[in-house]
Protein backbone atom coordinates (compact mmCIF):
# COMPACT_ATOMS: atom_id res chain seq x y z
CA UNK A 1 0.00 0.00 0.00
CA UNK A 2 1.30 3.35 -0.31
CA UNK A 3 0.14 5.59 2.23
CA UNK A 4 -0.46 9.58 2.04
CA UNK A 5 -0.48 10.08 5.73
CA UNK A 6 0.46 7.64 8.35
CA UNK A 7 0.06 8.66 12.07
CA UNK A 8 2.27 6.72 14.31
CA UNK A 9 1.02 5.91 17.79
CA UNK A 10 3.07 8.36 20.85
CA UNK A 11 3.30 4.77 22.78
CA UNK A 12 5.14 3.43 20.03
CA UNK A 13 7.14 6.30 19.24
CA UNK A 14 8.44 5.83 22.98
CA UNK A 15 8.88 2.75 22.30
CA UNK A 16 11.35 2.71 19.50
CA UNK A 17 13.08 5.03 21.23
CA UNK A 18 13.36 3.55 24.21
CA UNK A 19 14.53 0.20 22.59
CA UNK A 20 17.24 2.48 20.59
CA UNK A 21 18.48 4.07 23.51
CA UNK A 22 19.01 0.59 25.26
CA UNK A 23 20.44 -1.15 22.24
CA UNK A 24 23.33 1.68 22.47
CA UNK A 25 24.04 0.36 25.61
CA UNK A 26 24.13 -2.64 25.34
CA UNK A 27 26.41 -2.01 21.97
CA UNK A 28 28.87 -0.19 24.11
CA UNK A 29 29.15 -2.25 26.54
CA UNK A 30 30.14 -5.06 24.55
CA UNK A 31 32.36 -2.61 22.46
CA UNK A 32 34.01 -1.27 25.17
CA UNK A 33 34.87 -4.32 27.08
CA UNK A 34 36.44 -5.40 23.86
CA UNK A 35 39.29 -2.06 23.80
CA UNK A 36 41.51 -2.13 26.17
CA UNK A 37 41.99 1.47 26.89
CA UNK A 38 37.95 1.40 27.79
CA UNK A 39 38.49 -0.85 30.47
CA UNK A 40 39.12 2.14 33.09
CA UNK A 41 35.36 3.30 31.87
CA UNK A 42 33.78 0.06 33.01
CA UNK A 43 34.15 -2.00 36.54
CA UNK A 44 37.13 -4.52 36.67
CA UNK A 45 36.81 -8.33 35.47
CA UNK A 46 36.10 -9.01 38.94
CA UNK A 47 32.86 -7.02 39.26
CA UNK A 48 29.96 -8.47 37.62
CA UNK A 49 27.90 -5.31 37.70
CA UNK A 50 28.49 -5.32 33.67
CA UNK A 51 27.33 -8.26 33.04
CA UNK A 52 24.23 -7.83 35.38
CA UNK A 53 24.12 -4.06 32.98
CA UNK A 54 24.72 -6.25 29.28
CA UNK A 55 21.77 -8.43 30.66
CA UNK A 56 19.50 -5.73 31.32
CA UNK A 57 19.84 -3.83 28.41
CA UNK A 58 19.26 -7.12 25.99
CA UNK A 59 16.14 -7.94 28.25
CA UNK A 60 14.99 -4.76 28.52
CA UNK A 61 15.21 -3.79 24.78
CA UNK A 62 13.21 -6.84 23.63
CA UNK A 63 10.87 -6.58 26.06
CA UNK A 64 10.07 -3.07 24.87
CA UNK A 65 9.99 -4.03 21.14
CA UNK A 66 7.16 -7.41 22.18
CA UNK A 67 5.15 -4.94 24.44
CA UNK A 68 1.78 -4.34 22.27
CA UNK A 69 1.72 -7.77 21.14
CA UNK A 70 -0.14 -8.65 23.59
CA UNK A 71 -3.37 -6.74 24.74
CA UNK A 72 -6.52 -4.73 24.48
CA UNK A 73 -6.57 -2.98 21.16
CA UNK A 74 -9.00 -3.57 18.52
CA UNK A 75 -6.27 -4.41 15.77
CA UNK A 76 -4.93 -7.03 18.10
CA UNK A 77 -8.05 -8.36 19.52
CA UNK A 78 -10.05 -8.29 16.24
CA UNK A 79 -13.03 -7.73 18.10
CA UNK A 80 -15.50 -8.09 14.83
CA UNK A 81 -15.99 -10.96 12.40
CA UNK A 82 -13.89 -10.26 9.44
CA UNK A 83 -13.55 -11.70 5.88
CA UNK A 84 -10.75 -11.25 3.37
CA UNK A 85 -11.01 -8.56 0.86
CA UNK A 86 -8.57 -8.57 -2.12
CA UNK A 87 -8.29 -5.36 -4.39
CA UNK A 88 -9.41 -6.06 -7.58
CA UNK A 89 -8.99 -2.34 -9.38
CA UNK A 90 -5.49 -0.30 -10.05
CA UNK A 91 -5.70 1.39 -6.87
CA UNK A 92 -8.79 1.44 -4.19
CA UNK A 93 -8.82 4.66 -1.74
CA UNK A 94 -9.33 3.94 1.62
CA UNK A 95 -11.24 7.02 3.25
CA UNK A 96 -11.99 7.54 6.67
CA UNK A 97 -15.87 7.51 5.75
CA UNK A 98 -17.97 6.05 2.94
CA UNK A 99 -17.97 8.24 0.72
CA UNK A 100 -16.30 10.78 -2.07
CA UNK A 101 -16.12 13.84 0.07
CA UNK A 102 -13.98 12.32 2.46
CA UNK A 103 -10.42 12.80 1.82
CA UNK A 104 -8.60 9.21 1.03
CA UNK A 105 -5.27 8.42 3.60
CA UNK A 106 -3.95 5.01 1.66
CA UNK A 107 -4.06 3.97 -1.30
CA UNK A 108 -4.43 0.21 -1.74
CA UNK A 109 -3.20 -1.41 -4.56
CA UNK A 110 -4.48 -4.05 -6.81
CA UNK A 111 -4.24 -7.87 -5.15
CA UNK A 112 -3.52 -5.85 -2.04
CA UNK A 113 -5.44 -7.85 0.75
CA UNK A 114 -7.78 -5.60 3.24
CA UNK A 115 -9.71 -6.97 6.43
CA UNK A 116 -13.38 -6.41 5.55
CA UNK A 117 -15.76 -5.75 8.18
CA UNK A 118 -19.26 -7.31 9.11
CA UNK A 119 -21.02 -4.93 11.33
CA UNK A 120 -23.64 -6.88 12.16
CA UNK A 121 -26.02 -4.96 14.43
CA UNK A 122 -24.23 -1.63 14.11
CA UNK A 123 -25.34 1.21 12.00
CA UNK A 124 -22.51 4.16 10.69
CA UNK A 125 -23.58 7.43 11.90
CA UNK A 126 -21.83 11.21 11.29
CA UNK A 127 -20.50 12.74 14.37
CA UNK A 128 -18.83 15.89 13.48
CA UNK A 129 -18.16 15.46 10.07
CA UNK A 130 -16.20 11.43 11.37
CA UNK A 131 -17.85 8.03 10.40
CA UNK A 132 -18.64 6.46 13.96
CA UNK A 133 -20.79 3.23 14.98
CA UNK A 134 -23.98 3.38 16.96
CA UNK A 135 -26.12 0.14 18.11
CA UNK A 136 -28.74 -0.70 15.82
CA UNK A 137 -30.82 -1.68 18.89
CA UNK A 138 -30.70 1.95 20.09
CA UNK A 139 -31.68 3.90 17.59
CA UNK A 140 -34.50 4.36 15.01
CA UNK A 141 -35.64 6.30 12.12
CA UNK A 142 -36.84 9.43 12.97
CA UNK A 143 -39.67 9.36 11.29
CA UNK A 144 -42.28 12.16 9.19
CA UNK A 145 -41.21 16.05 9.17
CA UNK A 146 -37.24 14.78 10.34
CA UNK A 147 -34.63 15.24 7.66
CA UNK A 148 -33.27 12.09 5.78
CA UNK A 149 -31.18 9.49 7.40
CA UNK A 150 -32.06 11.28 10.90
CA UNK A 151 -32.18 8.81 13.34
CA UNK A 152 -33.77 9.15 16.73
CA UNK A 153 -32.47 7.87 20.18
CA UNK A 154 -34.95 5.42 21.70
CA UNK A 155 -32.82 3.71 24.48
CA UNK A 156 -31.82 5.93 27.61
CA UNK A 157 -28.54 6.60 26.59
CA UNK A 158 -26.56 5.06 23.42
CA UNK A 159 -22.92 5.01 23.14
CA UNK A 160 -21.52 6.32 19.80
CA UNK A 161 -18.35 4.00 18.66
CA UNK A 162 -15.17 4.24 16.67
CA UNK A 163 -15.79 1.13 15.38
CA UNK A 164 -18.81 -1.39 15.53
CA UNK A 165 -18.23 -3.19 18.42
CA UNK A 166 -18.31 -2.66 22.47
CA UNK A 167 -14.03 -2.76 22.04
CA UNK A 168 -13.71 0.49 20.27
CA UNK A 169 -13.28 3.32 22.08
CA UNK A 170 -16.48 5.36 22.65
CA UNK A 171 -16.22 8.90 21.47
CA UNK A 172 -19.68 9.89 22.80
CA UNK A 173 -22.77 9.04 24.60
CA UNK A 174 -26.31 10.19 23.40
CA UNK A 175 -29.62 9.96 25.71
CA UNK A 176 -32.52 9.37 24.50
CA UNK A 177 -34.48 11.85 21.87
CA UNK A 178 -31.12 12.75 20.50
CA UNK A 179 -30.95 12.92 16.95
CA UNK A 180 -28.02 11.26 14.98
CA UNK A 181 -27.43 11.78 11.25
CA UNK A 182 -26.93 7.61 9.82
CA UNK A 183 -24.17 7.74 7.01
CA UNK A 184 -24.96 6.45 3.72
CA UNK A 185 -22.85 3.54 3.40
CA UNK A 186 -24.29 1.96 0.28
CA UNK A 187 -21.80 1.31 -2.07
CA UNK A 188 -18.55 1.42 0.75
CA UNK A 189 -17.28 -1.80 2.71
CA UNK A 190 -15.91 -1.01 6.18
CA UNK A 191 -12.23 -2.21 6.77
CA UNK A 192 -10.27 -2.62 9.63
CA UNK A 193 -6.56 -1.44 9.40
CA UNK A 194 -4.13 -0.48 12.16
CA UNK A 195 -7.30 -0.71 14.68
CA UNK A 196 -8.90 1.83 12.49
CA UNK A 197 -11.99 1.70 10.93
CA UNK A 198 -11.92 2.64 6.95
CA UNK A 199 -13.57 2.39 3.87
CA UNK A 200 -13.59 1.70 0.38
CA UNK A 201 -15.27 2.03 -3.03
CA UNK A 202 -16.89 -1.24 -3.22
CA UNK A 203 -16.39 -1.91 -6.49
CA UNK A 204 -12.61 -1.69 -6.02
CA UNK A 205 -12.53 -4.87 -3.91
CA UNK A 206 -14.12 -8.61 -4.03
CA UNK A 207 -14.84 -11.20 -0.99
CA UNK A 208 -11.73 -13.91 -1.33
CA UNK A 209 -14.05 -16.73 -0.47
CA UNK A 210 -16.40 -15.23 -2.99
CA UNK A 211 -14.97 -17.03 -5.73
Amino acid sequence: MRKQKENVPLYMKIRIALSGVLTLIWMYLIFALEAKDTRDFLPDDQNPLWVVLTVAAMVGSGALLLWGKRGGTAADADPVTLNPLVVTSCAAQVRPGPGKGFKFVTVALQNDLLRGLEPAGWLPVLLDGEACWVREGDVQAAGAGAPPNTMRVNAGSASIRKGPDEDFDAVRVAHQGDTLLRAEADGWLPILQDGEVYWVDKNDVRRMDAD
